[in-house]
């Protein structure tokens, strides 16, 4: 899967973002009480990932 800095930027700004708020919120101590540190970065790097799998992808020239 090839992206651009652009997508990977964003990717990583919606991850950032989800990680904080569900540290902020409280969220992972709901979800995991015993380890909520881990849980707060797994769901970090699944939003990543997720938010770069759904970014519309550039459009690329072709060169022939």
């Amino acid at each position: 899967m090839r992206t651009d800095a652009k997508t990977t930027l964003i990717a990583s700004l919606i991850g950032s973002g989800a990680g904080t708020a569900a540290w902020f919120y409280g969220i992972a101590d709901r979800l995991w009480p015993a380890h909520p540190q881990v849980a707060i970065f797994l769901l970090t790097i699944a939003s990543t990932v997720i938010a770069m799998a759904m970014w519309p992808r550039p459009a690329t020239s072709r060169r022939d």
